[in-house]
């Protein structure tokens, strides 16, 4: 799970890395061509973050498993 946990983040950060590139990108573009690409840029970084809120959810439900099964185990050890 921990690796799991891990591999997200990892996604996250890519993720993160990629629509910050993109408006970087974007402010080094001449005039003529920034409407066009502010356009493409807002349909990628919809699908983007929506992605990266997926993930968060993701960990965010790995962690509870995680939680979940270390009180668990302490329960059993206290019995």
């Amino acid at each position: 799970m921990i690796e799991d946990i891990k591999e997200k983040k990892s996604e996250n950060t890519a993720l993160i890395t990629m629509i910050l590139d993109e408006i970087t990108s974007l402010y080094q573009l001449e005039s003529s061509g920034q409407l066009y690409e502010i356009n493409r840029l807002e349909n990628a970084l919809v699908t983007s973050l929506y992605m990266l809120d997926k993930r968060v959810k993701d960990i965010d439900k790995l962690i509870d498993q995680l939680i979940e099964a270390e009180l668990h185990r302490k329960r059993r050890v206290n019995k």
